[in-house]
């Protein structure tokens, strides 16, 4: 039997309020939701790393990632197929997120699909 593939909406950043508003480490499991994803700031303001973790059993894979709604990001607001592997309880870095123009509020939307 083939898992259904997920598509999971992600968080909204802009330059104040990831900085502001993010927990001082990773989210805690949350039964019956297999991936947690988080921001956090890079030094210096020079751009945002989204985190993914597997809380689930088996293995998964990011298939698609999508970025939406760029606003002053060097990265192009696209679909990428990064096809990382998680395994279960590990956390990858799955997408570094850089301002096209430092010191100005950059902001991105970001969606993925997952696989077993």
């Amino acid at each position: 039997m083939r898992d259904p593939v997920l598509v999971i909406l992600g968080s909204v950043c802009t330059l104040m309020a990831c900085a502001t508003s993010a927990p001082p480490g990773p989210p805690a499991p949350v039964a019956g939701q297999t991936v947690q994803t988080w921001i956090r700031s890079l030094p210096e303001d020079s751009g945002k790393v989204v985190f993914m973790r597997n809380d689930g059993t088996r293995p998964i894979v990011i298939a698609t990632l999508t970025l939406s709604n760029c606003v002053n990001t060097l990265q192009v607001c696209d679909v990428y197929h990064p096809n990382v592997a998680i395994a279960p309880g590990e956390t990858v870095m799955v997408l570094r997120i850089q301002p096209l123009h430092p010191g100005r509020v950059y902001k991105f939307e970001f969606e993925y699909q997952w696989h077993t």
